[in-house]
């Protein structure tokens, strides 16, 4: 009997006790779950970007000068693309960052990227131009 009770008296002394250990789990289990939902989110940006836009080439077809709205600076050069959509529409778009300088030649071609469901939405790939 004697002894039975000095067991569960040994048995008490944990150097963590039940509430700090489950708070330490919570924190981390807060922790992988960010971790996850962040890598998460990253891979469907990209899987959307994928699956909504289409890659294909276009030829700069124009070459638009002018001033960034609301900007006193010098006038920024927008490359005019067009492009034909995998349902054979030819699409006319200007891009939407200009350079200081020409980059692109008319006649020249560029990769492009455009929405699947609006062709309208479409933008240079600068990744490969």
């Amino acid at each position: 009997m004697t002894e039975h009770t000095h067991s569960s008296h040994h048995h008490h002394r944990r150097k963590v006790s039940p509430k700090t250990h489950n708070w330490i789990v919570a924190i981390l289990t807060v922790i992988a779950l960010f971790n996850i939902t962040w890598l998460g989110l990253r891979a469907l940006v990209a899987h959307r970007m994928k699956t909504q836009y289409i890659e294909t080439t276009g030829v700069v077809v124009d070459e638009i000068w002018e001033k960034p709205d609301n900007q006193t600076g010098s006038e920024q050069h927008y490359p005019v693309v067009e492009f034909i959509t995998q349902e054979g529409k030819s699409v006319v778009f200007k891009a939407k960052v200009g350079s200081p300088q020409p980059k692109y030649a008319p006649g020249e071609t560029v990769v492009i990227l455009y929405n699947k469901e609006r062709p309208y939405i479409a933008l240079l790939d600068i990744t490969q131009n």
